[in-house]
């Protein structure tokens, strides 16, 4: 290999490292809190890493009180993680069980978005629509497929942060055309 050739090829592979470089620091600034921030609502979201814990009514009986405690309860696990060089939030629920679910929150240039990919086998996407009454509010994007009279999906969530330990998850599914509500009360445990 002739000398010419040997420094083109090495200053090709400098060139490749140093750009490799720049994007794997640029990607680590990003995680570690550098200077690209999302919207107000996603910076808010990023409080929430960490781990969460609670329970929920899984099922009320017939004729129950609405002050009475539900009839059965299901323990619920919340994982939130940043992730996609801090552009991303994982959230998980019950991870690593049947029952488990993820939804990932991004920025995009029309807002803040969810994608719920949920045990239903659908994965409604919800735009953030404002905060309300302390609630960050997301409902159902309008080019959705999904048809609020036939399938069964989560249409809505109002996220609340009461404070640094604990937080409210108020989910609207819809199932043949009707409207059910569930709240999740979450504690901070990590």
């Amino acid at each position: 290999m002739s000398h010419l050739r040997r420094t083109v090829m090495r200053t090709r592979l400098l060139l490749v490292f140093t750009l490799a470089l720049g994007a794997f620091s640029g990607a680590q600034a990003r995680v570690q809190g550098g200077n690209d921030q999302g919207s107000a609502a996603f910076e808010q979201l990023k409080s929430l890493v960490g781990i969460w814990e609670g329970v929920m009514p899984a099922k009320k009986g017939e004729g129950e009180a609405a002050e009475e405690p539900p009839a059965e309860t299901m323990k619920m696990r919340v994982e939130y993680r940043l992730t996609a060089g801090g552009s991303v939030i994982q959230e998980t629920f019950n991870g690593g069980t049947p029952m488990e679910m993820i939804t990932m929150y991004h920025d995009t240039q029309k807002g803040l978005r969810l994608t719920h990919y949920c045990m239903l086998g659908n994965q409604p996407q919800m735009n953030y629509t404002g905060t309300r009454d302390g609630a960050l509010h997301f409902t159902l994007s309008e080019d959705s497929d999904l048809d609020q009279d036939k399938d069964a999906f989560m249409h809505s969530l109002a996220l609340t942060i009461v404070d640094e330990k604990n937080i409210v998850q108020g989910w609207t599914m819809y199932r043949d055309g009707e409207a059910q509500s569930q709240d999740i009360h979450l504690t901070r445990v990590k």
